[in-house]
């Protein structure tokens, strides 16, 4: 008789976290699955609306902004850190400044937002035209 493999189910992942000492407890950050992602995505999607030229800013200058980014969108940005920390709403509005900025530079650096950014941009860009993309024009006859 044959022996016959038994699917255990889906391979076991070591994801990149990165933990965060708050001040009264240690969080771990993790990956984001691709539907969490999508609904942090839109919510981001939404702080334009209320806060002008975030859409012309890199990560980074994002990054940079995010006390003056909270002061002006508070339930915004309380919504994003819940979804992609897992932690409620109630706790996320109990941090102190210091914290969310921790939060948020964690969710950055594990979910690879600057790479996937960049390589968003690049797969964007239309392609380079040169000197060697150009058509050659044959037999003008010295016309």
């Amino acid at each position: 008789m044959a022996k016959v493999a038994r699917f255990s189910g889906p391979p076991k992942y070591i994801m990149k976290t990165i933990k965060v000492e708050l001040d009264n407890k240690t969080v771990v950050i993790e990956k984001m699955p691709l539907g969490r992602y999508a609904e942090v995505l839109t919510l981001l999607n939404q702080l334009p609306e209320k806060i002008g030229g975030l859409d012309n800013l890199t990560s980074d200058e994002i990054l940079r902004k995010l006390p003056s980014i909270i002061a002006t969108s508070l339930p915004e940005v309380v919504n994003i850190l819940s979804v992609a920390t897992g932690l409620t709403i109630e706790e996320v509005n109990a941090l102190g400044l210091d914290e969310v900025v921790r939060l948020a530079i964690a969710v950055y650096e594990v979910n690879n937002y600057r790479d996937i950014i960049e390589r968003i941009k690049k797969a964007a860009r239309p392609p380079e035209t040169g000197q060697a993309d150009k058509p050659k024009v044959i037999g003008s006859g010295g016309r």
